[in-house]
């Protein structure tokens, strides 16, 4: 059945709006499909001019879809759109598909189409009231039409049986001016190479609003209005719709100050609004020169530099201030995931200088400081990592263009604690450094030293370690970080490398009473090596052995051999770590060699897990591969892993592979 109704004919642009409910007991398996509104050529019909359906479509993946449709009997939209011919109840019809979705029972719709028969603006939007989302908002550019057009008052049309529940017309409604679909616009800093997004307006480079439309042609126009911090206006018309079309902005005089941007459509009397937004009108380029920080002892540090200034354009009444935050590092241990990281802690902010300045413009202006700040108390051993921020501030209508200027202070405790005997407890930890070359392709072995000061690790086995190479700028890598975390260390050459040496390292908080660097067979390629220390745990001796084992299976299998035979002649509590190559839970894994003398450290802490209900917890070691397991700490029986959080790893980018740690517990009746 078709709804009738007295229609108006329209001579310009018309937009109509139904409102319309689709009952509880609709089926849309029964359904054949409904008009939802349209423009007709003549009073009582069917939407024959331009139109909206919605109805199902046969589609070869998924059989039948419901699919809102564009329809034109009078060919109005252009081959370029690529229209399908007629089915279903479209009979003579064009057909554009836009949105696949069925309609939803007890749903409220507004659907709104606007057409211009002089230019072929097309806009269509569609709105589930009842789920407070759109469904559809577009605009096309069809062809013009040049007879008259009737709006009927209801246009929603069902082929069902007459005893099926269709959906039911609320509101009609009609206006006769053209409502646009939302535009998508930006502001464009064109000033820059390549052309860049506007955040923030700059006056000493070009800007313009760039419109994103499938218009070429409207009845009225597309206006942008500027308000005023002080509410004064000036509206910049644009001209051109195709494509990305941008229209040059005259920003360059104007005072600094957030100012609000209005894009407006324009016709006869009626302005609509399709966008609003504030934006910044002015900036100012502040640099942090010449920082310089010096400790003043463990409770103060002398912080010195300079603020450079420097604005777009005249900038009044400018207040500039300078902060300092100091961020005390943590280090938290997630026991469920197994994973450790160095994590923010107190935060101080302390107001080093302020300024008040008549005016910047265009002109350099140098603002020298200098003051002293209280420093934190140092808690953690072997330091206190402090994260220095030194943040500038400006209250102006401009908008602050700068980068904090960071450093990591790092403070020694006013008493460290004396290392005068053993405990029970022992923390080792496992970690291929990459030379010192993080995931940013930057080398810097103070963040390798960070991480093992925070993890307090006593005893550390390294890989990869570089002796006096070029590639390293000439550093004895395992002496350097010995220096920073003041522990000793034990070096282990296994190849020459760029004029130095590379192999494995031992640090240790406790005195290394012996230490002896064994080569391993390989077939090809890398000469590999285990180092054996000794060391003195005030008194109880422990065997601390680090290895790194070949890429290939038939290598790295000959190499566990002589591992294993070193192992069973040790005689004493044995930690052997390192990064075996032989990935857990394979036919590789190392436990198959050396299960029947030594624990894997890992899997001890991982049955501990509640979490993991006493399974293994998938751990993150190489930062390329993250769910691969290569580097281990094995540990004898003299040894235990007590709760879980005992063993993890560090979130890290210092280096490829991520440093693994474990809490050992000594048995009572240890040697």
């Amino acid at each position: 059945a078709v709804g009738r109704a007295q229609c108006d004919v329209c001579a310009g642009p018309v937009t109509t709006r139904v409102t319309w409910h689709v009952p509880n007991a609709f089926s849309a398996d029964a359904s054949s499909g409904f008009w939802l509104s349209g423009l007709s050529g003549a009073p009582r019909q069917v939407p024959d001019v331009l139109g909206i359906a919605w109805m199902p479509v046969p589609n070869s993946w998924f059989g039948t879809v419901w699919r809102i449709i564009l329809t034109s009997g009078a060919e109005l939209i252009p081959t370029t759109l690529r229209p399908q011919n007629d089915q279903g109840f479209l009979q003579n019809q064009q057909m554009l598909e836009l949105v696949t979705l069925p309609p939803a029972p007890g749903h409220t719709y507004k659907a709104q189409l606007s057409y211009d028969p002089g230019t072929g603006a097309t806009a269509l939007s569609i709105y589930d009231v009842t789920a407070d989302q759109t469904v559809l908002a577009d605009g096309w550019q069809l062809l013009p039409y040049s007879g008259p057009v009737f709006a009927p008052i209801m246009a929603i049309a069902d082929v069902a049986p007459p005893d099926m529940s269709v959906p039911a017309l609320i509101t009609t409604e009609t206006w006769d001016h053209f409502v646009p679909a939302p535009i998508y616009w930006r502001l464009i800093d064109t000033g820059t190479s390549p052309a860049t997004v506007a955040q923030a307006l700059r006056r000493d480079r070009a800007v313009a609003l760039e419109v994103d439309t499938s218009w070429t042609r409207l009845p009225g126009h597309l206006h942008l209005r500027i308000v005023s911090p002080a509410a004064q206006e000036f509206s910049v018309p644009i001209d051109t719709l195709s494509g990305n079309a941008q229209t040059p902005l005259p920003i360059n005089d104007l005072a600094a100050g957030v100012y609000r941007f209005v894009l407006e459509y324009r016709e006869g009397d009626q302005v609509i609004t399709l966008g609003e937004r504030d934006y910044p009108i002015g900036v100012v380029q502040v640099d942090l020169l010449h920082v310089n920080v010096r400790q003043l002892g463990a409770e103060r540090a002398d912080i010195s530099g300079t603020l450079r200034l420097q604005a777009d354009g005249p900038v009044q009444s400018a207040y500039v201030s300078l902060l300092a935050e100091l961020d005390s590092l943590g280090f938290t241990v997630d026991p469920a995931g197994m994973e450790g990281k160095i994590s923010s802690g107190d935060l101080t902010t302390t107001l080093i200088e302020q300024w008040m300045l008549p005016q910047i413009d265009q002109k350099q202006v140098d603002l020298p400081f200098t003051a002293e700040v209280n420093l934190p108390c140092a808690t953690w051993t072997p330091y206190q990592l402090v994260q220095l921020t030194l943040r500038p501030l400006l209250q102006t209508g401009a908008q602050l263009d700068t980068l904090p200027y960071t450093q990591r202070l790092r403070l020694t405790p006013t008493k460290l604690p004396q290392q005068t005997k053993m405990t029970d407890e022992l923390r080792v930890m496992s970690y291929n450094i990459h030379a010192g070359r993080g995931m940013d392709n930057v080398l810097d072995l103070q963040r390798i030293a960070d991480e093992i000061a925070y993890s307090g690790a006593d005893i550390i086995g390294l890989n990869e370690v570089d002796r006096l190479t070029v590639r390293s700028g000439w550093v004895d890598q395992a002496a350097a970080l010995a220096d920073m975390l003041g522990m000793y260390f034990a070096f282990g050459s296994n190849i020459n490398y760029q004029g130095g040496q590379y192999g494995n390292a031992v640090l240790s908080r406790y005195p290394i009473l012996n230490a002896v660097n064994h080569h391993l067979p390989f077939i090809d390629g890398e000469r590999r090596g285990i180092l054996h220390a000794e060391i003195d745990c005030a008194g109880t001796t422990v065997h601390f052995l680090v290895t790194h084992l070949g890429l290939t299976a038939e290598e790295s299998t000959l190499q566990l051999e002589q591992v294993v035979k070193l192992t069973e002649s040790i005689s004493g509590p044995v930690i052997l770590v390192g990064d075996f190559n032989r990935r857990a839970g394979t036919e590789l894994d190392p436990i198959f060699h050396l299960g029947g003398l030594l624990q894997d450290a890992w899997l001890l802490g991982a049955s501990l897990n509640t979490s993991s209900g006493g399974g293994t917890v998938t751990p993150v070691y190489s930062n390329f591969v993250p769910d691969r397991r290569i580097d281990y700490v094995w540990i004898s029986p003299t040894f235990s892993i007590r709760q879980p959080g005992d063993v993890f790893t560090i979130a890290s980018l210092a280096s490829d592979h991520r440093p693994v740690v474990a809490h050992l517990h000594l048995q009572s009746d240890g040697r």
